[in-house]
């Protein structure tokens, strides 16, 4: 058990790691100024979503708008980058959570712990809390004013006339609030099992914080296992986000242009390999829902057999109150692990039923980054073909007497 704890410990480290990282490297006051320059071009007068955002940038003609467009090609790079992180950290802490470490307590069966503030089914029902907003922010519709968490409006604190898109400014920081709070929760949750239900010492603080390798506890047979912390995507223009999107982009010229090209092909190739992984997360969850439901199925008979058992007239002379009582101990675990696997299956749903929500979006944006691609192809092939025409036509030139020479 204690390897589990290590290795859950050891994953949540990893995770809070690289999301302060992203946190830090994320530039709030470049969204702000591509937000206001999109604003005049929203005939609401608002922009109410991300997706709203790339729809207007798209219908924005004219070389001004390749900076903005840029942008925000990247932000919706970035949120997928955000979403990969969370399904990672579903799979790698949260499912063996509840397969391992959740516990029926009662505190009224332990006297001593009812005087303590917390206990393992109150830490994960905040943790799914967190959780559900998490993935509610990160699927790209409209958002409700409830699924925020308040801290992301200290984050606009120095921003002027945030209103007409505050939720989209908004975003971001609360995505890195949500996914920081679920995992405080989930490293909580360990330490009060390993304090409650374990024999053993927490390890020393002086062994290595690298994770021992662990399996895919709670996992369907066959389910793909998520991606690695990667590389977050970088921000266009400097380091300090876009100070000059108010300057029109030049046009490409044929100095370094190809490598420009390149580049943003690069990055298009890896979102989109990124979207269809996602995309494959609905029929993951769908298995793991049918595995989850044959396993409730199998406990029910179980259930059903021992009641019939525990109903019936004691048939063997020597089954007296101690075999009674074991029968009755049993049928009590049962019950428990059924209501595990029933709490289980309702989380598993939920996700499968939230990733069939999104995922007409999620295909509409698999088609966007496609064509994306396709046209940097096509652009690098124009840019490419006359580099090579003017080489013929310039060797042919030099080979080729004038008139009047021949």
């Amino acid at each position: 058990m204690e390897a589990l704890y290590s290795a859950l410990e050891g994953e949540i480290s990893a995770f809070v790691r690289h999301v302060q990282q992203c946190r830090q490297g994320f530039d709030l006051r470049s969204l702000y100024h591509v937000l206001l320059l999109v604003l005049p071009r929203s005939p609401s007068g608002q922009v109410e979503s991300w997706q709203h955002l790339q729809r207007l940038v798209q219908r924005w003609p004219g070389s001004s708008s390749r900076n903005v467009a840029s942008y925000v090609g990247w932000l919706a790079s970035y949120l997928q980058h955000l979403s990969m992180l969370k399904e990672r950290f579903d799979t790698r802490v949260v499912v063996p959570l509840c397969e391992n470490l959740y516990k029926h307590e009662e505190p009224a069966a332990h006297p001593t712990w009812r005087s303590l503030p917390t206990s393992i089914p109150r830490l994960a029902a905040q943790l799914f809390a967190h959780r559900r907003n998490w993935g509610l922010l990160l699927q790209g519709g409209p958002l409700s004013e409830r699924v925020f968490s308040p801290q992301s409006l200290r984050d606009l604190r120095g921003f002027a006339d945030v209103g007409p898109f505050v939720k989209v400014l908004r975003l971001v920081p609360d995505v890195f609030h949500q996914s920081l709070a679920a995992a405080d929760l989930a490293q909580q949750w360990v330490r009060l099992h390993r304090s409650r239900y374990s024999l053993s010492l927490p390890p020393s603080p002086s062994m290595p914080q690298r994770p021992p390798v662990w399996g895919r506890a709670g996992l369907a047979p066959n389910t793909p296992q998520p991606p690695p912390y990667g590389r977050t995507p970088q921000q266009p223009g400097s380091h300090r986000g876009l100070p000059d999107l108010s300057v029109p982009l030049q046009p490409l010229g044929t100095g370094g242009s190809v490598g420009v090209l390149r580049a943003r092909l690069r990055e298009s190739r890896e979102e989109l390999l990124a979207l269809l992984h996602r995309g494959e997360r609905a029929a993951a969850l769908r298995a793991q829902v049918h595995h989850v439901t044959r396993r409730i199925r199998v406990l029910r008979l179980q259930q059903w057999g021992e009641g019939t058992e525990l109903a019936g007239p004691q048939q063997s002379p020597g089954t007296g109150a101690g075999g009674r009582w074991h029968q009755t101990a049993l049928a009590e675990e049962l019950q428990k692990t059924l209501e595990l696997e029933e709490y289980h299956h309702s989380i598993l749903e939920a996700d499968w039923l939230l990733e069939l929500e999104v995922r007409p979006i999620l295909i509409r944006r698999i088609d966007a980054v496609q064509q994306r691609c396709q046209h940097l192809e096509r652009m690098l092939r124009g840019q490419a073909l006359p580099t090579t025409q003017r080489a013929h036509l310039g060797s042919k030139t030099a080979t080729t007497p004038a008139p009047g020479q021949a």
